[in-house]
């Protein structure tokens, strides 16, 4: 149990993620005109590039999710880049 919160839950999250990562990655792939012409109209700049990044990173995300690999760090990149005090903060000399 970590923080109150038991591996099943996680593993139960990580699986939900993972399952929303292939539905809307998989939806992309099969339209894939469809998604470029969405992303064109939406203004997104090379929206060829951007289609074809965002559709084939979803499906390896998606594993990735689904066994927690490279879960930790992220979270903690998260959390220190939002709680630490930055120079331009601080004042000094004052």
């Amino acid at each position: 149990m970590m923080n109150g919160i038991n591996h099943e839950l996680i593993l139960a999250a990580r699986l939900l993620l993972a399952t929303l990562f292939l539905i809307f990655g998989w939806r992309k792939l099969r339209d894939f005109p469809g998604t470029v012409n969405q992303m064109a109209q939406l203004g997104v700049p090379m929206p060829l590039t951007a289609a074809a990044v965002t559709t084939f990173m979803e499906l390896p995300v998606a594993f990735a999710a689904a066994v927690g690999s490279f879960t930790r760090p992220p979270l903690y990149r998260c959390f220190f880049t939002r709680w630490e005090p930055r120079l331009s903060d601080i004042a000094i000399g004052q």
